[in-house]
C-alpha cells in the first residue's frame, strides 16, 4: 500500500482482500497524510468477522459480504467430488456478494 501511495498517479480506490489487510491499508493511508473516504476510497472483503466490525472503524469501512461458512461447506463438497473423479475444471463456481457502502468510499476529488 505504501508503494501505491508513492506513485505519481496514486490510486483513487483500493479493494483489500480481507479486513486485516484493510486495517493495514487504512494505517498506510493515514501515515501518508491522506484521508480514507476523501483522498482514497477503501473497500474490504469480507465483513463477517465478529471481532472486527466495519461499523466501528473510523471512517466506517465499505465491505463486500458473503458467507464464509457456506463457501467452506461447498469447498468440502467439491473436494469430495474431485476424489470421486470429477475434474477440477468442472467444479468452478461464481458466487454473488453483497456490496455494503459505508463512509470509506466517496467520489474522487480532483485537484
Amino acid at each position: 500500500m505504501q508503494g501505491f501511495l508513492k506513485l505519481k498517479d496514486r490510486p483513487t480506490a483500493v479493494v483489500a482482500g480481507s479486513m486485516m489487510s484493510a486495517l493495514g491499508a487504512m494505517r498506510a493511508i493515514r501515515i501518508a497524510g491522506l484521508t480514507v473516504g476523501e483522498d482514497i476510497s477503501l473497500i474490504a472483503h469480507d465483513d463477517v468477522f465478529p471481532y472486527i466490525s466495519p461499523d466501528h472503524l473510523v471512517p466506517t469501512l465499505s465491505t463486500t459480504r458473503s458467507s464464509i461458512r457456506a463457501a467452506g461447506a461447498r469447498i468440502g463438497e467439491m473436494v469430495l467430488e474431485m476424489l470421486q473423479g470429477t475434474p477440477a475444471e468442472n467444479l468452478r463456481e461464481v458466487w454473488p456478494v453483497e456490496l455494503v457502502i459505508r463512509n470509506s468510499t466517496a467520489a474522487v476529488k480532483r485537484t
